[in-house]
């Protein structure tokens, strides 16, 4: 079993791969392309993401996990995808051996409530 992993710098990106493929997790961020304290409002957002995801439930991961250290972007993300985890693993150490876990999911999912941002 193996895990594929792609990053993309730019919100259509991820569109993009959304549309194309399933996918099990989507870490999300907030403020894309090296931006800092990115509103909103801005296309190029994971809350644009969010949005779109809204739109197209049929394209939801199964887990989206926001781990964006905007708070206004984490609130907004939360505002479309209600039940995305906002974990803001910045300071977190764990490996791909995790994910591959059985219990992958129920560990990310107590990491965010252990450390979720109210």
């Amino acid at each position: 079993m193996g895990i594929k992993v792609c990053i993309v710098k730019e919100a259509i990106e991820a569109i993009d791969l959304l549309e194309s493929f399933d996918w099990d997790i989507l870490f999300l961020d907030h403020d894309l392309g090296g931006q800092v304290h990115v509103s909103s409002e801005d296309p190029n957002t994971g809350a644009e993401v969010a949005r779109w995801i809204k739109n197209n439930p049929s394209r939801k991961p199964k887990l989206v996990i926001a781990h964006t250290l905007n708070p206004a972007g984490q609130k907004y993300i939360k505002s479309y995808i209600s039940d995305c985890l906002i974990y803001p693993f910045a300071w977190t150490k764990f490996t791909s051996n995790v994910l591959l876990e059985p219990e992958a999911i129920n560990w990310l999912r107590k990491q965010a409530f252990n450390q979720r941002i109210q």
